[in-house]
């Protein structure tokens, strides 16, 4: 039995968003709308405080607390979201229950329950191989959780399918703003037509196996989409907990000085995760970099500084770990499946494509 035969309809939107196996929270009591009038914050003016005379402005309040504002203000707006996202949801299924003539329980049986499949054994080997460095436990330790996880992202997908084909039928438009931060492209390493109209704004660490897979989902992002509705810019954030991360970024500004950063790139994630200066030359050579400008960049240690520019535009714009993403602004963290940036880039592209 998945998730959804089990928990009441106000938690669908959860079911249906969950990636994980944590237990749904309680369901929330209901407020009157005249109950539940929140005033909203006040804009936030451009000088803070006052010491002494002297200005406290937003910006330095950006640039001392940034990640936590951020981190607030986007949760903030996640809330609001998934609650739309659990208001539209229940409306659309018990509507569509209204008119089948059933419970809505019984819808989802029907539709999602029933024809969600158990995994085999092979998908959930395959599974347990593909993600073993993050897995707690053995295979067989683990093969319960991973059985039941399986089962819940195939019946949420189902789910998802349903609800998709409901709101298409019943022209649900959804009028509430993504929550965006302005980045800056700088000079960085950028993939694509500047001017394509989904800007994707990448901050990651060489050394971080979470970025390793995120690279690989942003090659599938160039291979559905193409250059000319997707530009992809690269920017360094190298966790002080990585000892390579930061020489590695900088030995890339020097292949990028060759025009070969994606090149370089590529073979820096495909690479085991601790290099030397001699590894650098090894591989910027591999992929066609000229040894003797590129070992000039490594000792001048020029690229130190833009390395450091990209961690301080970083923690301006929320940075706080590895990878994140700014999809024409709208705020991604973590390696998400391609899935998850599709559901973005195809709306920006219905919304800022004629």
């Amino acid at each position: 039995m998945s998730c959804l035969s089990r928990w009441s309809l106000s938690l669908l939107v959860a079911c249906a968003s969950q990636r994980g196996t944590a237990a749904a929270p309680e369901a929330p009591t209901a407020l009157s709308p005249e109950a539940a009038q929140p005033q909203g914050l006040a804009p936030v003016p451009e000088i803070l405080a006052t010491i002494g005379g002297e200005p406290v402005t937003r910006a330095e309040l950006m640039a001392f607390a940034a990640p936590e504002i951020i981190e607030a203000e986007l949760a903030a707006h996640e809330a609001r979201s998934n609650a739309i996202e659990a208001l539209i949801m229940q409306r659309l299924i018990e509507a569509e229950s209204d008119r089948l003539g059933i419970a809505p329980e019984d819808l989802i049986k029907r539709e999602v329950d029933d024809k969600t499949p158990p995994p085999t054994d092979e998908e959930v080997e395959s599974f347990y191989r593909d993600n073993e460095a993050r897995m707690p436990g053995s295979l067989e330790e683990m093969r319960p959780q991973l059985v039941g996880y399986l089962h819940q992202e195939r019946a949420t997908e189902l789910l998802r399918a349903l609800v998709h084909e409901l709101e298409a039928e019943s022209g649900v438009v959804r009028l509430l703003e993504p929550y965006r931060v302005s980045v800056d492209a700088e000079d960085s390493p950028r993939w694509g037509n500047p001017a394509a109209p989904v800007q994707i704004v990448a901050f990651s660490d060489f050394q971080c196996p979470y970025c390793s897979e995120g690279a690989r989902t942003v090659q599938q992002i160039k291979d559905k989409y193409g250059k000319d509705k997707v530009s992809i810019v690269y920017r360094h954030f190298p966790l002080p907990s990585h000892p390579q991360a930061a020489s590695a970024a900088a030995a890339s500004e020097c292949a990028h000085e060759q025009g070969a950063f994606w090149a370089f790139h590529d073979a820096l994630f495909a690479a085991p995760m601790a290099w030397s200066d001699d590894d650098y030359v090894r591989l910027a050579t591999d992929v066609g970099v000229k040894k003797k400008p590129f070992k000039e960049c490594l000792a001048s240690n020029r690229h130190a500084a833009t390395v450091e520019d990209d961690v301080q535009d970083g923690r301006r714009a929320g940075m706080s770990g590895t990878p994140g993403f700014y999809i024409n602004g709208v705020v991604l963290t973590g390696a998400q499946p391609i899935s998850v940036f599709s559901e973005i880039i195809d709306r920006e592209l219905a919304r800022v494509t004629p």
